[in-house]
C-alpha cells in the first residue's frame, strides 16, 4: 500500500456519535423598536409656550421690583407735607347756616367751609324791637307780633293782610319756642325721638331730613315737615347745658312783604341763658 506511512486515520470509538455536519438552530430575535425622535411633533410649541411664560414672569417681577425701588427712592427724597390730605370730592358734613336774606348755605369745597351768604354775613336787629324772655332764652321781635303764652311754650304770631282769622296760616309768620330738659339724652337723640313721633302720628310728612344747623354762635339740628303748611323745626343747645330750645317756625308770604327776613332777624336775636 502506497503512502501508508503518511496517512493518519481518525480513531472512532463505539461511545462517540458519528461525526456529521449539523445545521445550527435558527434563533428568532425581537423586532427592533423604532428610533426615538429627539424632536416630537409638539416639542417646539411646548418650548415656545414655556419660554413665553418665563419671560412674562420675569418682566412682571422686574417691573414690581423696579417700582418698589422707585417708591423707596421717592419716599426718601420727597419732603413730607405737613398739610392734611383732602381727597377730591370729599363729603362735607350736612350742616346749614341761616343767612340774613332767609336763605341757608351749606359746607363745601376742600376745606368744608360754609359758603358765603348772598347778601353778606351781617344780621342786624332793629333797636326798637320788643324783648321777650323765657326759661333759658331771650329774644327780640317786632311790635306787630302777638305773643301768646301756652302751658309749655310761647308763641309769637304775626298775620299778613290776606290772612283769614280762625284758619291755618297762609299769609303771615308764626314762631313757637319751648325749653327742653334733655336729662340723660343728647340733643340729637331728642331730635330723633321728635321725628319718630311725627312719623308715627302720620299727620305730617318729613320733607327735609335732619341736618346740623348753625344760628349765630349756637349749634343744633333742624328738619322740615309739611302739614298745614311747611314747618321748620330748629333745636339749639348752649355749651355745657342740659337745656335746649325747641323752635318751630312757619312763614307764608304770598305778597312778598319780606316775612322771611323778619323771621331770620328774630332767630338771630336769640340768646341762650
Amino acid at each position: 500500500m502506497e503512502n501508508s506511512e503518511n496517512t493518519v486515520l481518525p480513531v472512532v470509538t463505539a461511545d462517540a456519535p458519528p461525526f456529521r455536519d449539523v445545521a445550527p438552530a435558527s434563533v428568532e430575535l425581537p423586532p427592533k423598536s423604532p428610533p426615538v425622535s429627539l424632536n416630537p411633533p409638539n416639542f417646539k410649541k411646548v418650548v415656545m409656550v414655556a419660554g413665553g411664560i418665563f419671560i412674562l414672569s420675569l418682566v412682571g417681577v422686574s417691573g414690581y421690583y423696579l417700582g418698589y425701588l422707585q417708591g423707596l427712592k421717592g419716599s426718601a427724597t420727597e419732603p413730607i407735607s405737613s398739610e392734611p390730605f383732602i381727597p377730591e370730592g370729599v363729603a362735607c358734613t350736612m350742616e346749614a347756616k341761616m343767612c340774613p336774606d332767609g336763605t341757608a348755605v351749606g359746607r363745601g369745597g376742600l376745606s368744608c367751609e360754609f359758603a358765603p351768604c348772598p347778601g353778606g354775613e351781617e344780621m342786624t336787629v332793629p333797636a326798637d324791637w320788643m324783648s321777650l324772655s323765657g326759661t333759658g332764652y331771650s329774644l327780640s321781635y317786632p311790635e306787630e307780633f302777638t305773643v301768646r303764652e301756652l302751658d309749655d311754650s310761647q308763641v309769637l304770631l304775626s298775620l299778613g293782610p290776606t290772612q283769614t282769622d280762625g284758619t291755618e296760616i297762609f299769609d303771615g309768620m308764626m314762631i313757637s319756642l319751648m325749653s327742653v330738659d334733655l336729662k340723660d339724652v343728647s340733643l340729637e337723640e331728642y331730635v330723633d325721638a321728635q321725628i319718630l313721633s311725627i312719623q308715627e302720628a302720620d299727620m305730617s310728612t318729613i320733607i327735609q331730613e335732619k341736618a346740623a344747623i348753625s344760628i349765630g354762635q349756637y349749634q343744633g339740628f333742624f328738619y322740615q315737615a309739611r302739614g298745614l303748611g311747611i314747618f321748620s323745626h330748629i333745636f339749639l343747645q348752649g355749651e355745657n347745658s342740659d337745656q335746649a330750645l325747641e323752635i318751630i317756625t312757619l312763614v307764608e308770604d304770598p305778597g312778598e312783604l319780606g316775612f322771611q327776613t323778619t323771621m331770620d332777624q328774630v332767630l338771630a336775636s336769640i340768646q341762650l341763658l
